[in-house]
Order: C-alpha cells, then structure tokens, then sequence
C-alpha cells in the first residue's frame, strides 16, 4: 500500500507567503480595536451612515449630550468654603453698584 505524501500536513493550494504569526494578526487586531475605541471613525456616506445607524450605533453628538445629561443630573458639587461666597458675594455686589443696581428699594 502506498502512503498519502501529504498525510497529516495542511497544505494552502497555492501560493502562501507568511509574513506574520497568529499572535502578531492578534495583536494588531487588538490595537485596531483600541484605536477606533479611542479616537473614533469619521464616516461621511449616507449609505454607511445608514447601515452603522440601523445596527444601533450612535454618533459623538448623540454620546456627548448622553454624557452631559447624566453629569447635569447625578453630579453633586461640594458646597463652597465660606471665604469664597464672601468673595463671589462682594464681586456681585461691586458689579451690580458700578452698573447702577440697588436692591434697597
């Protein structure tokens, strides 16, 4: 009987020409996936736009005042030390004299 000579061996059919490793695809995979993460995609085709919209992905804009909304309505400042609401105070008042205010009346 005479033996396959490719038997156990993972043969490609054509040309191949390996410059990476698995590990280094991963790896540039990976830091792909962190720069679009970080720094984004500017996509300008309506059609794409389209396409990214209708599978749920949402724009800076839209990100943005999602974030602006939940700091406006969860933040809670530190109250201001008494020396500085003097100063704030005194400013307003200065102002208001300069620019013919009086709340006396």
């Amino acid at each position: 009987m005479k033996r396959n000579l490719h038997a156990g061996k993972h043969l490609n059919g054509g040309l191949s020409l390996n410059i990476l490793t698995d590990d280094e695809v991963n790896e540039i995979h990976l830091g792909t996936l962190e720069i679009l993460e970080t720094t984004g995609l500017f996509i300008e085709g309506e059609e794409a736009l389209d396409c990214f919209e209708n599978a749920g992905a949402t724009g800076g804009y839209e990100r943005a005042m999602k974030k602006a909304r939940y700091i406006l309505e969860n933040h809670k400042p530190e109250p201001l030390p008494d020396n500085v609401l003097a100063r704030i105070r005194s400013i307003v008042i200065e102002t208001e004299a300069e620019m013919g205010i009086d709340h006396t009346k």
